[in-house]
């Protein structure tokens, strides 16, 4: 966009106007609805403004691309393919981790006292919350003239308005949420004046089952929720305390730190057994694979497989090893670059 700029590239607004009035979800009997433009816009809360500058970016960026048009050269065809085809023979040798057993009580005392920062407890809140439910009846007149005040909100992926049959229950939920806004508002004011009382949780964290997440999240930024949707009802909460992490005490953190030890052990046994295997290699031989190919080594899991293959092409040295799965391992594969092919035209 920047180089746009430089060189006096920009987007008219006769193409903004065009880009926005083809795209099918503005459009009404094949034609562009500005009512129908605002109301999808609205229905996913974006301005018109945010939505028109987002469309003249991508505008922009097409004619760029297309402006530009640079051929790749020949050396451009190089690079990628070699980075694409490229292939290495290699011989591989899998070595399982031994079981390793901590039972001595003085040691995950002592591990959990040099990694205690590791283990604390979560982020946690106190809050107060309320829920006026919506529900209640409304008859068919009101239904119908509900309905016809908001049919544009209520559109297929095409924005073809559906007809009152297919979205009744839809549109008496939210005119039944309309009626007891008010209703919500009320009882916000006794529950701030203290003639409600709010219902209190603890230590709750951002995901929970009492708010839902986006609310839980602005509740915690604005310290208190003005009546707000939701499937349970209108919600009115406040934030009463935040619960910062602390240390857990070891009786809470020992299984936690034993499971870290013996993680730390067995990383510890692997690297030894595979610096030892490297001295005198002998491995099966697989033949010559490239980045993808994990089918080729069946005898690891796909996860594993495609690590090991990322981990073998980033590599800078002949052999090595890779400890799998990353996240606790539990074997170990060394290998040996026998060879290596760079490009492969036919390909």
């Amino acid at each position: 966009i920047q180089f746009a700029k430089d060189n006096g590239l920009y987007i008219t607004d006769e193409e903004l106007a065009k880009a926005i009035a083809s795209i099918p979800a503005f459009q009404k009997d094949g034609k562009f609805n500005k009512t129908l433009y605002r109301e999808v816009l609205k229905n996913n809360r974006l301005t018109p403004k945010e939505f028109e500058e987002n469309v003249r970016k991508e505008v922009l960026m097409d004619k760029i691309t297309k402006v530009l048009n640079l051929p790749p050269t020949d050396i451009t065809y190089k690079t990628i393919g070699s980075f694409v085809t490229m292939e290495d023979k290699i011989a591989i040798k899998i070595i399982d981790a031994p079981t390793i057993e901590v039972n001595e009580e003085e040691e995950i005392k002592n591990y959990w006292g040099k990694h205690k920062d590791n283990y604390k407890s979560e982020l946690s809140y106190d809050i107060g919350y309320y829920y006026v439910p919506i529900d209640g009846e409304v008859s068919e007149n009101e239904l119908n003239s509900y309905y016809e005040e908001h049919k544009l909100e209520y559109t297929d992926s095409n924005g073809t308005i559906l007809p009152l049959t297919n979205v009744k229950e839809k549109v008496e939920k939210a005119l039944l949420a309309k009626k007891r806004k008010r209703d919500a508002i009320i009882t916000m004011k006794k529950l701030k004046k203290g003639e409600l009382q709010f219902k209190t949780i603890s230590n709750i964290t951002l995901n929970n089952s009492y708010i839902p997440l986006s609310l839980m999240q602005k509740l915690v930024e604005t310290k208190f929720l003005k009546p707000s949707l939701t499937e349970k009802g209108w919600l009115i909460a406040k934030l009463i305390k935040v619960n910062k992490p602390v240390i857990l005490p070891y009786e809470k953190a020992k299984e936690l730190a034993k499971e870290d030890l013996i993680k730390e052990k067995r990383v510890a046994v692997l690297e030894k057994l595979a610096k030892k295997n490297l001295k005198q290699f002998k491995g099966q031989e697989i033949g010559f694979v490239g980045k993808d190919d994990v089918m080729k080594l069946q005898m690891l899991s796909v996860e594993d497989a495609t690590d090991f293959l990322t981990s073998l092409f980033a590599s800078k040295t002949a052999e090595g090893y890779t400890l799998l799965p990353k996240d606790a391992p539990n074997k170990v594969v060394v290998y040996e670059i026998k060879e290596q092919k760079l490009l492969d035209d036919n390909k």
